[in-house]
């Protein structure tokens, strides 16, 4: 077992740019066992558990960075965030934060961690940099879950006292507005565009799907008894809630906003997917276990056992990215290009023989616009490392590369690098 003591010195930390991204080949899930003070190494290659955390006493909310390289551990009954680094043998740092800590999740660029606290009802605002509570803004009643947009500019908490939604600007850390939902709203969810947010609501055995543009609820369906958490497959098409009260995991068609079936499997209703959405993971507390469900059959493939009140919530399963690393994009036109020039955009990877790229652009980069623009595809998934650009109108445009192995079974984050282009 590995302690994780605490510490007055800050330890070194990768943070991996926003767009500038790689992975680790071997995807993990960190489980933390609430009644026994330890997190579960388990690997999901072999299905087995590699190794025992020892943190401080009631783990419960678990986010993993992009890279795969630090995990963040939110200790209830302690009101602590450890961070622990799977590579390393020393201990690790720990940071004091709220009352009841129970969920954490990182922001996109990876430069603060937002820890929801249950019982002083507000949200910590951790510094990647420094280790240290930068800020804190107050929520509703007994917060349980948060989510962050695509675009690092609104956070989302569910309050489970005031069945509401609490819509947090980031940029000023001050509420926005509220959005009543169902009653006592737990797990949270949001979809790769940001516009689409997802809520289970415990006691009333729904999940209410909100448009994050108008802050409205616009459909709720109705799912097993006790939701808790959710999870929604790496190309947004499938919504998996887990269902404490029935022991099922309920699975949406989000496009079509409908049930399509029932999972029976035991859970606790805390439940995560894998990269390449192939695998669901759920937590039962009963039994000390946690199981891997299949997304394609729906059967659990493995039942592992882990250690005393197994919790999987929030990002605990560590990214899949085949391997990739994105070195470099470039241009062959420096500096500001004239509007109907074409502009060759090549990138620089490395990894498996063979990589797919796609290129696209979103317009309007830097202004309030930004967020709402459609991104548009110029090259989707090829092996050609290059892709002629051509822009028609004068703009501030941001040019996005992925690259991955394999498009028809895409890793989660898929390896991405960009750069700003000015059209005049």
């Amino acid at each position: 077992m590995k302690n994780l003591l605490k510490s007055v010195l800050p330890i070194a930390i990768l943070v991996v740019p926003l767009f500038a991204s790689f992975g680790s080949a071997a995807p993990f899930a960190y489980i933390a066992n609430q009644n026994s003070n330890s997190v579960s190494v388990v690997d999901l290659g072999s299905n087995q558990v590699t190794d025992i955390v020892d943190v401080e006493t009631g783990p419960f909310g678990i986010a993993v960075d992009s890279s795969g390289t630090y995990i963040y551990i939110a200790n209830s009954t302690d009101g602590s965030v450890s961070v622990y680094d799977p590579s390393e043998t020393y201990p690790g740092y720990l940071v004091s934060v709220g009352q009841y800590p129970v969920a954490v999740e990182l922001n996109p660029k990876q430069t603060c961690a937002y820890v929801v606290n249950y019982s002083s009802n507000d949200v910590s605002v951790l510094n990647l940099d420094t280790y240290t509570v930068s800020a804190t803004f107050a929520v509703g009643k007994s917060p349980a879950d948060i989510v962050v947009n695509p675009y690092d500019t609104r956070v989302y908490v569910s309050n489970t006292i005031d069945n509401t939604i609490s819509v947090i600007d980031t940029a000023t850390q001050t509420s926005i507005t509220d959005i009543a939902v169902g009653q006592f709203p737990v797990g949270l969810a949001i979809n790769e565009t940001g516009k689409t947010l997802y809520v289970a609501n415990r006691n009333d055995g729904t999940i209410s799907i909100i448009n994050t543009d108008s802050n409205l609820v616009e459909t709720t369906i109705s799912v097993g008894q006790t939701p808790m958490g959710i999870a929604l497959s790496s190309d947004g098409s499938r919504l998996y809630v887990g269902n404490d009260g029935s022991e099922t995991i309920s699975v949406i068609d989000t496009t079509t906003k409908k049930l399509l079936l029932d999972i029976h499997v035991e859970n606790n209703g805390h439940i995560g997917i894998t990269p390449g959405g192939t695998h669901i993971i759920a937590t039962d507390s009963k039994n000390d276990t946690i199981s891997v469900i299949d997304t394609l059959t729906h059967l659990v493939i493995a039942t592992i056992a882990v250690s005393d009140t197994p919790i999987g919530f929030g990002s605990f399963i560590t990214p899949y990215t085949e391997d990739i690393k994105i070195k470099s994009l470039s241009m062959d036109i420096a500096g500001t290009v004239a509007a109907n020039t074409p502009v060759r955009v090549s990138v620089n990877a490395i990894g498996p023989s063979e990589i797919y790229y796609r290129f696209r652009y979103i317009a309007g980069f830097g202004t309030e616009d930004y967020e709402s623009n459609t991104s548009v595809v110029m090259q989707n998934w090829t092996t050609k490392n290059y892709c002629d650009f051509v822009f028609l109108a004068a703009d501030n445009y941001m040019v996005l590369v992925e690259a991955l192995a394999d498009p028809k079974n895409p890793p989660t984050p898929i390896p991405i690098i960009g750069t700003n282009i000015k059209v005049e």
